[in-house]
Formats: structure tokens, C-alpha cells, sequence
């Protein structure tokens, strides 16, 4: 088996994964962020591809404004964070 996967493995501390999909109506390159939005596109769901192929569940940050990805985010954990309090 591969290091990274034994890795993934070994020091999982959660299987969950939040992905921020690219949003092409606010995809933007500069001296940083290089790759047209395309290829950036293509390499997040790579990403995510091999996070699912690793075990992980990969929660999809819905398209909508700054403090309601902050609010999907911080639902989605306290949810979590009681349905494990509820199975102990």
C-alpha cells in the first residue's frame, strides 16, 4: 500500500471533507492563482476524487454568499457533532 494512502488511514482525525468547488462567476487569476479556471475545475475534482477514493465523504460548499457558506459549515459540524453525541 501506498504512504499516502497508510497516512490516510492512520492519521484520519475526521471522514468528512468540506470541497469548495470553483465558482466561475468569481474565478479570478493573478500573480498566485495562475491556471485558467478550467484547469482549476479539473484539479478540484481530482481532489476530490481522490479524497472519496480514500474513504472521506466530501460535503459540497453550496454557491451562495460568504456568511451563508459560514452558516452551511458551521451547521453541518454541529449537526455532525450531536448525531455523535446522540450514538454515545
Amino acid at each position: 500500500m501506498d504512504t499516502p494512502v497508510i497516512a490516510s488511514k492512520e492519521f484520519r482525525y475526521n471522514k468528512h471533507v468540506f470541497v469548495f468547488k470553483g465558482w466561475k462567476d468569481i474565478y479570478a487569476t493573478d500573480d498566485e492563482r495562475k491556471m485558467s479556471f478550467e484547469l482549476a475545475a479539473n484539479f478540484g475534482e481530482n481532489i476530490m476524487r481522490i479524497y472519496q477514493s480514500l474513504g472521506y465523504e466530501t460535503l459540497v460548499v453550496p454557491f451562495v454568499s460568504v456568511d451563508e457558506r459560514v452558516s452551511f459549515i458551521t451547521d453541518t459540524i454541529e449537526r455532525m457533532m450531536n448525531e455523535t453525541t446522540e450514538c454515545h
